[in-house]
């Protein structure tokens, strides 16, 4: 099965979720289940209220368009410099897989806006009731700016917004193997290729490929946290 394939297999998955969540408080032809039960593309409404999911595939596709790449140029002489632009460009993917879905996720659910105020609470300039009261939506466009203006490679950051922004409580976030991935993106990119030891960073195939399918098991557990923390948004709403 392609993973586009899988893709829309897991979105049918988080309906039935959705579906167990509110029982039989919502009538099931909702649009919301438009496609449930089956492998159709989800619907506006389920867009809507999962950005998150749309932002999944997106990255799905990026990922395997940069293997695409790397593959294409197996039998060239350069074609370490392209095995290590692709995984570059994949830890790029899912940094703004990332951005893009929290962003979404704010402006769709300004629940979320309180956690992720304790996290930035330093970064905010202090300010009289009055002046928050004049600043109409200020929390939420000053909440989207610091997202929009941060970086992502940091994976215990990641830890911290997700815990704040959900108060997580399904356990740490495992970043244990996604690190050091993540840190020879940067010896690529900042270092031209040598990490800190002096050693030159080399990337084979295989370890391309490995590394794609962490990224891609990574971004996965980042999706089922942000859809446990809209369900449970929704399962408030409802009672």
């Amino acid at each position: 099965m392609s993973r586009m394939g899988e893709f829309l297999l897991s979105v049918c998955q988080e309906r039935d979720e959705v579906l167990v969540l509110i029982e039989e408080r919502i009538d099931i032809d909702h649009e919301i289940f438009f496609g449930y039960g089956s492998n159709a593309p989800p619907s506006e409404e389920f867009d809507a209220c999962y950005p998150h999911a749309k932002g999944y595939a997106l990255l799905l596709v990026g990922l395997n368009n940069a293997m695409e790449v790397a593959y294409a140029n197996v039998n060239q002489r350069h074609r370490r410099l392209a095995y290590a632009m692709a995984y570059s460009h994949s830890v790029t993917l899912l940094e703004v897989f990332l951005a893009e879905s929290l962003i979404s996720l704010v402006r769709r659910h300004s629940s979320f806006i309180d956690g992720l105020a304790k996290y930035y609470d330093g970064f905010v300039p202090k300010m009289t009731l009055s002046q928050a009261l004049s600043l109409s939506n200020y929390a939420e466009g000053k909440i989207i700016e610091l997202l929009r203006n941060d970086v992502f490679h940091n994976p215990e950051k990641i830890k911290k917004i997700f815990s704040s922004m959900f108060n997580e409580r399904e356990g740490e976030l495992n970043i244990s193997d996604i690190l050091p991935i993540i840190e020879q993106r940067h010896d690529i990119v900042h270092r031209n290729g040598v990490n800190l030891s002096g050693e030159s960073v080399i990337i084979e195939l295989e370890i391309l490929e490995v590394a794609v399918k962490e990224i891609t098991q990574f971004a996965g557990e980042l999706k089922r946290r942000m859809t446990h923390g809209v369900n449970r948004e929704l399962q408030k709403r409802l009672t």
